[in-house]
Parts: structure tokens; C-alpha cells; sequence
């Protein structure tokens, strides 16, 4: 189906700044869990829309890659798709974003 531009929102990436606070609410409003915890039951457990926000360590990449998916390569010390160190994509029909350190990490863990 065409997409109706016209009718799209995009303020959201309309600038950095912009871009900056859609991606870290939406990274705030998803379920923080670390790496290992991860799993196609844990899905499961969670409401419909609820995102996952996973917390991953830089030097396990290439684990964290496999199990999502997702390619391993970066190019320059960037991961492909990153945004920040954030990583957005659809796993078991989840938003989901891979995090390392950005936004405030601190600031997520409740």
C-alpha cells in the first residue's frame, strides 16, 4: 500500500535535537532487560506494544548480533543501523532497541 506522506508525522526527525528526544522516550517507555535475559518466552510475558529495550556490552557484539539476526560488521567502530550506540529493530514482532550507554543508562535502570 502507498504511504500518504502528507498525513505523516515526522516532526520527530526534523532535526537532532529532535531526533535525540523521540529516540530516548521511546527508549525510556521500553522494558530494560540486560542481554542474557532475553528470550522468546520473555516476549511472550509482556504486554502486545511493549517495546524491549536490551542493555548489551560493546565487546560481545558479534554474540549479540548472531542472536537477533542481525549483520556483524561496523564500519569505522560504528555498528550498521546505529544511532548513538542505539540500535532499533523488530525481533518477535517487538520494537526493540539495543542499548549500550545512551541515553543516560543510570537514569533507565529502575
Amino acid at each position: 500500500a502507498a504511504v500518504d506522506w502528507k498525513s505523516v508525522a515526522l516532526s520527530h526527525v526534523a532535526t537532532s535535537a529532535a531526533f535525540d528526544a523521540y529516540l530516548t522516550e521511546q527508549v525510556r517507555n521500553a522494558r530494560l532487560v540486560a542481554f542474557d535475559d532475553v528470550s522468546p518466552s520473555l516476549v511472550q510475558t509482556l504486554p502486545e506494544r511493549q517495546a524491549l529495550a536490551v542493555l548489551y556490552d560493546d565487546r560481545q557484539w558479534r554474540r549479540v548480533a548472531k542472536r537477533f539476526g542481525l549483520m556483524e560488521d561496523e564500519k569505522e567502530g560504528i555498528r550498521r543501523g546505529t544511532y548513538r550506540g542505539v540500535l532499533p529493530f523488530t525481533w518477535k514482532g517487538r520494537s526493540t532497541f539495543l542499548v549500550r550507554d545512551w541515553p543516560d543508562m543510570q537514569s533507565l535502570k529502575k
